[in-house]
């Protein structure tokens, strides 16, 4: 009897961890973070804390990510510089009022949902995001790693062919094969 109050009660737990409401305040705070014309750390900060607590850093990160994503596939112009900086900004903020093994599982939710991603559509985002230079660069630091998966590799510099017109292609070249 016990063990099965015990299972009711880890059941019950464990439904109110995955219930919608978490997930949908990450979302919510993920949007505002995105959208706000101004955001500064104060409001940042604020937005971090009124997260619900049994949140997991990884599906806020996730949110975030699936935000971050529909923001740059969207037709409006995506500031690059801006993204990035926000991104830090949160990250700071989780470091700050969350501990820093918050902001690494953060990073690894967000990293989990690009890695869910097509090679193509990751290929196609990020071509929204960095200058055919600093592909170049990432992929030709990624080649050199250990382990590299050269596969991997390749196909991503094959969309980038499909994607960048020759100029473009040519300067991502130029940085690729330093």
């Amino acid at each position: 009897m016990r063990g099965l109050l015990s299972l009711i009660i880890g059941g019950s737990v464990a439904l109110m961890a995955c219930s919608s409401q978490p997930e949908s305040s990450s979302r919510r705070v993920s949007e505002i973070i995105l959208a706000s014309d101004n955001i500064d750390k104060a409001m940042m900060c604020s937005l971090v804390l009124e997260l619900d607590t049994m949140l997991a850093p990884e599906i806020l990160g996730r949110d975030f990510a699936q935000a971050m994503i529909s923001t740059i596939e969207s037709d409006s112009v995506v500031n690059a510089g801006e993204l990035n900086r926000r991104v830090e900004l949160l990250r700071k903020c989780l470091v700050d009022k969350k501990g820093a093994r918050h902001s690494a599982f953060f990073a690894e939710g967000v990293q989990s949902y690009v890695n869910g991603l097509t090679l193509e559509r990751q290929m196609a985002i990020y071509t929204k995001i960095a200058t055919p230079e600093q592909l170049g660069t990432a992929l030709r630091i990624d080649r050199y790693r250990t382990p590299a998966d050269s596969v991997d590799i390749a196909k991503r510099v094959e969309f980038l062919k499909v994607i960048y017109d020759e100029a473009e292609y040519s300067a991502f070249l130029k940085y690729y094969n330093r």
